[in-house]
């Protein structure tokens, strides 16, 4: 009775029978001690590099010896500051210079049973890129039915990933309303993608780094100061002139956007990409959510690619589906003893 009652998604063919779509990606559940988002990566020792002094400009030229004395006051710093004197004005010295402040480089290691994990966001990325046989898959949108569906743990592992292989990856957090990626790096929120769209600040200036070990260096901009109208920054003829100019220096772009079925951004989104990707949690997203978030896409007739099916617990839903018992990413990732 409790499994005729429930209406959740569990396997392949009920996210099929619910949207119609190809599933992407399988992904595994991914342990997540005391953090709000389960990522396949951990923070390694913070790298440190002394910036360069900025150099003393040269000092001004004497004045002629026959330059009349001139007469004015000096207003010192610290106890003397009520005070002034006139007469000959001196140069005092020049304060000195402040040491170098180092830079915190962020950096980040793929192991354990991240890496296993990594392969199923391997097989995501391989799905995604013969997703579309007319043109080349650039600019994804990841969105969700609702709230708490795994929408940027799988963003942000797929990023990861990406860039754990090679790859030239760009992370935009797009949700303008509650975007949750400055959380998981551990930086401000702002500057970031909304203040570049509005030309507020420059990409170069928003955008920020993270090394993976063994890979690459992975770009993104958190949502930065939220807007007063998200809806109209994401329709704006400025957000699309930005997504085209940052075609040309990254490989993938990948997009977090708000849920579908309660805001209009992911569609907004979606009709400025290459694709829209839905994120449904096993057990949990209810089928006839999925099916009202293809119906939301389907009003901006936004290129929905298909979906990845997050958080499975492969031994306990092998009931529901019988071919997870053949996704143990971990036993075929661990090196052999024999």
């Amino acid at each position: 009775v409790i499994e005729y009652l429930d209406k959740s998604v569990h396997s392949r063919s009920d996210v099929t029978d619910a949207t119609g779509l190809p599933v992407l990606g399988l992904i595994p559940r991914i342990p997540r001690p005391g953090k709000k988002v389960a990522l396949i990566s951990e923070r390694r020792d913070v790298v440190r590099e002394s910036l360069l002094p900025t150099p003393k400009p040269p000092p001004p030229p004497a004045p002629p010896k026959d330059t009349p004395v001139r007469r004015d006051y000096t207003f010192l710093i610290g106890p003397e500051s009520s005070r002034h004197r006139s007469g000959n004005h001196q140069p005092h010295e020049a304060p000195a210079e402040p040491a170098p402040m180092p830079r915190r480089i962020q950096q980040v290691a793929i192991t354990g049973i991240g890496t296993a994990i990594a392969e199923a966001y391997g097989s995501l990325q391989t799905n995604l890129l013969h997703s579309r046989a007319d043109q080349p898959v650039q600019t994804i949108v990841f969105t969700s039915s609702q709230p708490g569906e795994g929408k940027t743990t799988s963003v942000v592992n797929l990023a990861l990933s990406l860039t754990h292989r090679g790859g030239s990856v760009l992370l935009i957090d797009a949700d303008l309303r509650r975007g949750t990626v400055h959380g998981v790096f551990d930086v401000p929120r702002s500057p970031g993608f909304a203040d570049v769209v509005r030309g507020a600040v420059r990409f170069e200036d928003a955008c920020r780094t993270i090394r993976v070990q063994d890979g690459g260096t992975l770009h993104y901009l958190t949502s930065g100061t939220l807007p007063n109208n998200p809806s109209a920054m994401l329709a704006s003829q400025e957000l699309r002139v930005l997504l085209e100019s940052l075609r040309g220096q990254f490989e993938t772009i990948i997009i977090d956007s708000p849920p579908v079925n309660m805001m209009t951004d992911a569609a907004l989104l979606g009709s400025s990409a290459d694709g829209v990707v839905i994120v449904a949690r096993a057990g949990v997203t209810h089928s006839a959510a999925l099916g009202y978030a293809m119906e939301q896409l389907g009003h901006v007739r936004a290129r929905v690619l298909g979906v990845v099916l997050n958080d499975i617990d492969f031994r306990r839903d092998a009931t529901y589906d019988p071919a997870y018992r053949y996704y143990d990413y971990g036993q075929y990732s661990t090196p052999s003893t024999s």
